[in-house]
């Protein structure tokens, strides 16, 4: 269908649309009819100045991958005999005193942003039947990718949860400031106004992404799709709306792994799924990152080795198409370019008609799930959909250390780990034994206690979560207190510590066996070491001579210590 291109670039996309973009399922309706433009190119030129050995890696990657992929045999999946689905986070970013600009009900999210972004991608290959004969039969039967908004298994560091959790419906019922296991991970922020200004001022690209990181930092990339919806990503008054952008897979930092969406494009319409392509590797249909018209091969990642034969060469996108055209029975009452029918059926296109992938663009999505390490798409292959999509069962219990002898200073703690499956959401710990003076109780995850002495501690674990509890133990571990003074225990003074081969009249060894970094600043030789050595008294590590010295006890028998 199309001439090949050669071109080898990872490449971000911006997609910016006309106010007058037909057929988004706009919330508000923009007023402007100015020309759309795209920055795709200025996007990653800026990014690979600043990190021109990421662009390395990553063709490197691809090309070992083309390797592998040998007629498509490491990736077609048509039947979708295995289905990946990826955990999605959705970071709400609004004004508070004006939530009919950024804000969404739980409701809307689930029943219509994640519904119809699963929509495009489960689109049966039937949507083609009664379209022109060009497009039938290029239709992909399903992508075989799902997404599933996470509800489970929540990162634990509260700093990565919203200001406004709490908004729809209680989120975090026992105020540790984390969405609770089973909420869905709808992380709102509520910010002021003149940062909403500041987001949209700040533009498309690296200082947009570094002001919403600071107020939303992402959730694990390799773990997460990470949704932004803001109320704008352009300021309104400059005329032009931006419907979204993302890069494609690479190995930056979180900011450039995650997809930014405007929020009246939030919606069913085809923007999320159109950014989700370009976040699983697919470029525009009528351009790679090298350029756009005739002869511009949409290549997955933008790499030759890798590319899209069953959509159509076409010169430019196809924002202002829509209405009647969509209804088009006729190879002629299409839209054409380069010789052929423009693909205005195609998600990766702009416009009104758009509603499928081919099966190109489909099993190369699917490449990057399951063997694309950039970016760490590869790790969704492993099924993180049943951790963070699924209700756990009851938990089964566990935890470390649960046997052997355990060594430790006097006053230092022994950390328990707690190790326990499907997601507990309680812990009730408990501890007793001989080297204990009274028993204690935890109800922390992972909990720390100190031995009053040497002898055994006794560890039980109960568990829980809303399918039921589980209990662990009891397990019994030997603690043993080392003496102060030895090389992992080193004195709390400042007294000189390593040591010293006495056996030359007391002079200084020309090597030194430390077992220890301790501050010897202040350390003097005691009276009593004059005898032993012929030193005067006080002088110290700073004199540079052999100073000896008390150890910990003050015993003048097991003076072998020594600072040069």
């Amino acid at each position: 269908m199309k001439q090949k291109y050669l071109f080898v670039w990872l490449c971000a996309f911006l997609c910016t649309f006309a106010m007058n973009v037909q057929a988004q399922n706009l919330k508000n309706t923009p007023t402007s009819d100015h020309e759309h433009y795209c920055k795709a190119n200025d996007l990653m030129k800026d990014y690979y100045e600043l990190h021109p050995e990421e662009r390395v890696q990553v063709d490197q990657e691809l090309q070992e991958l083309a390797k592998s992929a040998d007629e498509n045999t490491l990736y077609k999946n048509g039947d979708c005999n295995r289905v990946i689905t990826v955990p999605v986070v959705v970071h709400y970013i609004y004004d508070a005193n004006d939530l009919n600009n950024g804000y969404d009900s739980d409701n809307y999210i689930t029943n219509t942003i994640m519904a119809g972004l699963n929509a495009y991608f489960t689109q049966q290959n039937t949507v083609d039947d009664n379209l022109p004969p060009a497009f039938q039969g290029t239709a992909a039967d399903g992508t075989c990718i799902e997404w599933c908004l996470a509800q489970y298994d929540h990162p634990t560091n509260s700093n990565l949860h919203g200001n406004d959790i709490d908004r729809d419906g209680v989120k975090d019922a026992n105020g540790d400031g984390r969405i609770d296991e089973g909420q869905f991970a709808i992380n709102r922020n509520a910010v002021n106004a003149t940062t909403i200004t500041n987001i949209a001022n700040a533009q498309p690209g690296q200082n947009q992404q570094n002001i919403l990181q600071g107020i939303a930092p992402a959730w694990p990339v390799d773990e997460y799709l990470n949704m932004y919806v803001v109320p704008d990503l352009l300021p309104p008054s400059g005329g032009f709306t931006t419907a979204g952008y993302t890069y494609l897979p690479n190995n930056g930092s979180a900011s450039f792994n995650s997809i930014y969406i405007g929020y009246d494009f939030a919606t069913a319409g085809t923007t999320i799924a159109h950014e989700c392509g370009h976040w699983l590797g697919l470029n525009h249909v009528w351009e790679n990152s090298s350029g756009g018209g005739c002869g511009a091969e949409d290549y997955w990642m933008s790499n030759t080795g890798f590319p899209i034969p069953d959509t159509y060469d076409q010169a430019a996108s196809s924002i202002n198409v829509g209405g009647t055209t969509c209804n088009a029975t006729t190879d002629g009452q299409v839209p054409s370019s380069c010789g052929s029918v423009d693909n205005i059926f195609n998600v990766m296109d702009y416009g009104g008609c758009t509603e499928y992938f081919t099966n190109e663009q489909a099993s190369n999505m699917f490449l990057a799930l399951t063997s694309l390490t950039a970016g760490g798409r590869n790790n969704f292959n492993n099924d993180l959909n049943l951790v963070k999509c699924q209700a756990p069962g009851p938990p089964t219990a566990g935890f470390s250390p649960n046997s052997g002898t355990i060594s430790v200073c006097a006053g230092q703690s022994i950390s328990f780990t707690d190790e326990s499956l499907n997601s507990p959401s309680s812990w009730s710990w408990s501890f007793s034994g001989s080297a204990l003076n009274n028993p204690i109780n935890s109800t922390d995850q992972n909990p720390s206690i100190v031995p009053d002495q040497a002898g055994t501690i006794t560890i039980s674990l109960t568990v829980s979560n809303m399918n039921g509890s589980d209990s662990a133990g009891p397990s019994t571990i030997t603690v043993n207190i080392l003496p102060d003074g030895s090389p992992t225990c080193p004195p709390s003074n400042n007294e000189c510590f390593g040591a010293i081969d006495i056996s030359a009249a007391f002079a200084c060894p020309a090597t030194t066996t430390v077992l220890g970094t301790y501050d010897n600043t202040n350390a003097t030789s005691e009276p009593s070491d004059l005898a032993l050595t012929g030193y005067l008294n006080s002088l110290n590590s700073s004199s540079g001579v052999c100073c000896m010295c008390e150890d910990e006890n003050n015993s003048d028998t097991e003076e072998l210590h020594n600072t040069v």
